[in-house]
């Protein structure tokens, strides 16, 4: 003869009257209700280490910010203690820079013949 599974039943009332509803598979149920709780304590658990990473953020913040204005105090009072000068140190400008801003082109004939002339001019000046 096979055997019969066991249905267990829970009451419910109603104005004084009981009635008992068959829950089928209760350990399945048992078993999923307690998976939803263990992933309910995981997600609180998750929360609470956020929630405190957050106060943990704002103090780091804080102190930053500290920092920063006793930087921005110390450079003020270092700049107040150096003299006032107006000399600058010009950019060095790279061969390559100034290569970039003259235009190569070809000289003409016309124009070589200046060069040389001027340069022979200048040599006799020298003598």
């Amino acid at each position: 003869m096979a055997k019969k599974k066991a249905v267990k039943t829970a009451p419910i009332t109603k104005e004084g009257e009981v009635f008992f509803v068959g829950i089928k598979d209760p350990i399945e149920i048992k078993r999923d209700l307690l998976e939803s709780t263990k992933d309910s304590i995981t997600i609180i658990k998750t929360y609470e280490n956020i929630k405190s990473l957050r106060i943990e953020k704002v103090k780091q913040m804080l102190v930053l910010q500290k920092l920063i204005k006793e930087l921005n105090a110390l450079t003020n009072k270092l700049k107040r203690a150096l003299p006032e000068t107006r000399v600058r140190e010009k950019p060095k400008i790279s061969s390559r820079a100034l290569k970039k801003e003259e235009p190569s082109r070809k000289l003409t004939e016309f124009e070589k013949l200046e060069v040389e002339l001027s340069s022979i001019e200048e040599k006799l000046s020298h003598l």
